[in-house]
């Protein structure tokens, strides 16, 4: 019995765990940049969404060039998202603009018109004592 015992405890071998992939941080800077620039457009405009592209490129540069070739759909939504929020960024300017021009061309016919006709008249009275 007690070879018998020394050889099974030879046969056990411990298992290998299996590491967790490490996500890349360019990728998670992507997808955060990318959610910020489509929740707010107005945020600086566009440039979130312009370093978010960037950042999701290098991402997915990085995932392709090392052994993780699956594991991209974080710089992908990061990526996608980044270009989204930087076409809503680059519309929500072009309203911007257009309505400055729109109301800057209201309030010049407003100087054609004589300045006295928006003060309020006065009513003369004259008091005989």
């Amino acid at each position: 019995m007690d070879t018998q015992d020394s050889e099974r405890k030879e046969e056990i071998v411990p298992q290998k765990t299996i590491p967790t992939p490490k996500t890349d941080g360019h990728a998670i800077a992507a997808l955060v940049l990318g959610i910020v620039a489509v929740i707010s457009p107005f945020q600086l405009f566009g440039l979130g969404g312009l370093v978010g592209i960037i950042l999701g490129t290098i991402g997915l540069y990085q995932v392709s060039m090392s052994a993780r070739r699956g594991e991209n759909s974080l710089a992908h939504s990061g990526k996608v998202l980044s270009i989204i929020g930087l076409v809503l960024s680059v519309l929500a300017l072009i309203v911007t603009i257009i309505m400055l021009v729109r109301f800057s061309g209201m309030m010049g016919s407003f100087s054609r018109f004589p300045s006295n006709n928006f003060r309020p008249t006065m009513m003369y009275h004259r008091f005989w004592f």
